[in-house]
């Protein structure tokens, strides 16, 4: 798989992620260089993907382990996984 690009935001904080599709799983190594992109930039952005909530939730959980929110049921599909509205 193609190593990804970070390329910082602003001098201090802050880059986009790029040459990722995070709609498949990531190698050890992918992964390995977004969490390292985020311990470098404190906050890390991913333009144009296009994401299942599922697919979303199985992304995040490789950060660690998720919440289920007490009031605010997720999707039935994986219940960490909160609908947005759109405007």
């Amino acid at each position: 798989m193609p190593r990804i690009r970070t390329r910082p935001l602003t001098p201090t904080i802050g880059a986009l992620v790029e040459n990722v599709d995070l709609s498949v799983r990531l190698d050890e190594e992918q992964f390995a260089d977004i969490q390292a992109a985020l311990l470098k930039h404190q906050v890390i952005f991913f333009e144009n993907q296009r994401l299942t909530p599922v697919q979303h939730r199985d992304f995040a959980a490789r950060f660690g382990a998720l919440h289920t929110h007490p009031l605010c049921p997720g999707i039935p599909e994986g219940l960490e996984a909160l609908a947005a509205e759109q405007a």
